[in-house]
C-alpha cells in the first residue's frame, strides 16, 4: 500500500509538471521561427465605447475592409498581412479528420520572412477573387504524418470540405503559424478561400466592415520606424476611417503593438501569469 501510494504520487506529480511545462514552453518560451520578430508589429482595433470586451483587454480583431484601408494608406509598414482561422474536414482514402488551419493573405509568409521547405507559397493572383483559387500550403508535420513525407506532395490535391485543393508548398520544419500552441498538423490557404472554409452564417463577414472575423493583422515595419511611430500613423488612418464610415467605425481606433506569440497582447500577459501560478503549484 505504501509503495502504491508513493508511485501514484510521483506519477501524478511528474505527469502534471510535464503537462504544465509543455504548455508553457509551447505558448511562451519557444519563439516563433520568424525573421527578426522585433521589426514585426500587430495591429488591433480598439473600441472606446465597449472597453475591455470579453477579456480582450480592449484589443479587438480587425475587419477585413478596415485592414485593406490601413494596408493601402499607411507609410510605416513594408508589408502587411491578415490572418484568420480556417481549416476544415480532410477526406480521402482514410477516415475524414478535422484539420485546423489558417486563411492568410498572400503576403503572410513574406511578412514573416519564412522560406518553404518544398514548393512555394502563395502568389498575389491566388488571393484576388473569392472562391477562384483553391491552393494550400501544408505544415511540415502534416506532410510527414499524413502524407508520409512524399516528395511528390507539391502539385497533388487534397479534399477539404469536399473541395479539391492543390498543394503548392510545405512550410519549414517547426513552423506552425503565428499562434503558438497549435498542433503541428495544419494547413494555410489564401484568404479568398473563405467561401469554402467559413461556416455559411459567416461567409459575409469578410465584406462586413463592422465584423471582426477574428482577423489578426501583422506588419513588417520599415527600417528605422518604431512601434510608437507606427502606432501614431495607424491611429491617424483610423480617425479618417471613423469619419468616412461613422455608422460602423464610430468610437473605433487602432493600436500597433509588438509582435506576440498569441493573437492578443492581453492574452499573452494572462497566459504568463497563469503559467507562473501553475508552475508554482
Amino acid at each position: 500500500g505504501f509503495t502504491l501510494a508513493v508511485v501514484s504520487a510521483l506519477a501524478l506529480g511528474i505527469g502534471a509538471n510535464t503537462t504544465i511545462f509543455t504548455v508553457i514552453n509551447g505558448l511562451l518560451l519557444t519563439p516563433i521561427p520568424v525573421h527578426d520578430a522585433s521589426t514585426l508589429g500587430m495591429v488591433f482595433m480598439t473600441d472606446s465605447a465597449s472597453g475591455a470586451i470579453a477579456g480582450f483587454g480592449g484589443y479587438l480583431p480587425m475587419s477585413f475592409p478596415n485592414y485593406e484601408d490601413i494596408r493601402d494608406q499607411n507609410d510605416v509598414f513594408e508589408q502587411m498581412t491578415a490572418v484568420s482561422f480556417g481549416g476544415g474536414i480532410l477526406s480521402g482514402e482514410d477516415e475524414p479528420i478535422q484539420l485546423p488551419g489558417f486563411m492568410v493573405t498572400h503576403e503572410y509568409f513574406d511578412v514573416l520572412g519564412v522560406e518553404p521547405a518544398r514548393g512555394r507559397f502563395f502568389r498575389p493572383e491566388e488571393d484576388e477573387n473569392p472562391g477562384t483559387h483553391y491552393v494550400a500550403v501544408v505544415s511540415y508535420g502534416l506532410w510527414e504524418r499524413q502524407f508520409g513525407a512524399d516528395e511528390g506532395i507539391v502539385g497533388s490535391t487534397m479534399n477539404i470540405n469536399g473541395v479539391p485543393f492543390t498543394v503548392v508548398g510545405v512550410a519549414p520544419e517547426g513552423f506552425t503559424g503565428t499562434l503558438q500552441g497549435f498542433q503541428p498538423d495544419l494547413i494555410w490557404t489564401p484568404f479568398m478561400t473563405y467561401p469554402t472554409l467559413l461556416p455559411v452564417n459567416f461567409r459575409d463577414w469578410p465584406e462586413n466592415r463592422r465584423a471582426g472575423l477574428m482577423t489578426s493583422v501583422i506588419g513588417r515595419l520599415k527600417p528605422g520606424v518604431s512601434h510608437e511611430a507606427a502606432n501614431t500613423a495607424v491611429k491617424t488612418i483610423a480617425v479618417r476611417l471613423e469619419d468616412q464610415y461613422p455608422e460602423v467605425n464610430s468610437n473605433r481606433s487602432a493600436d500597433v503593438t509588438e509582435f506576440t506569440q498569441l493573437f492578443n497582447p492581453t492574452a499573452q500577459g494572462a497566459a504568463s501569469a497563469m503559467g507562473g501560478v501553475l508552475m508554482g503549484i
